[in-house]
């Protein structure tokens, strides 16, 4: 769903209730480390009730050693976060069609601040869609990143028919990376951007400030 992919944002709609829920991965999702937890500081899960950010839950990292887990079967999950407190999963190839996806929260493997739902109880949802997110930094914008441009990984327009994220989820993680606009995501993997070889990140290259140089 996600392979390949770094910055996605995965968001779904919990059938049966008003909830959307999401999550925030840095690194790229790896299909060839299943069975893997990746360690990272700056993912972080989310809630939102009634399309209002005032009833967003956030939740970020609290241990990073398992901040994201990439399972062995791609055909059963998705996108999945901490222990449980964010997993995407389902039996028949359609996260719509049956009630496996979850949201729990277990003080042993709490690592994430706090649950995103007040429930445990596993659920179905109505539809997801995941984004890309392209972040540039730059002298202008050195002190809030924002948004050049979302490029949709997989789309089943259950959002909308514009390919944008809802204006309530894009404030909410505009305000939550806010404070990571010089910072360019790390894993224990090598992922870094060389400066001086201006590595590239699907084709599309990263905009250096004059720090950079």
């Amino acid at each position: 769903m996600c392979h390949g992919h770094i910055n996605t944002i995965v968001i779904a709609k919990v059938a049966g209730t008003d909830e959307i829920v999401g999550g925030y991965n840095p690194l790229a999702w790896d299909n060839s480390k299943g069975g893997t937890f990746m360690e990272t500081n700056d993912s972080f899960i989310f809630s939102l009730k009634n399309g209002n950010i005032q009833n967003s839950i956030l939740s970020r990292v609290k241990d990073s050693s398992g901040a994201l887990y990439y399972p062995h079967d791609k055909n059963v999950y998705g996108p999945w976060f901490g222990f449980e407190e964010f997993l995407m999963e389902t039996k028949v190839s359609n996260f719509t069609q049956d009630k496996l996806c979850q949201c729990k929260y277990e003080d042993m493997f709490d690592n994430y601040e706090k649950p995103i739902r007040t429930t445990s109880n596993e659920f179905s949802i109505v539809d997801y869609e995941v984004f890309k997110k392209l972040l540039l930094s730059g002298r202008r914008e050195a002190e809030e990143p924002f948004v050049r441009k979302e490029e949709i990984i997989n789309n089943q327009s259950w959002i909308n028919s514009n390919n944008n994220l809802p204006s309530e989820v894009n404030s909410l993680i505009k305000m939550t990376i806010s404070s990571k606009v010089n910072e360019i995501p790390k894993s224990n993997n090598s992922n870094e951007i060389n400066k001086n070889n201006k590595k590239k990140t699907d084709n599309k290259p990263y905009v250096y400030s004059e720090d950079d140089k």
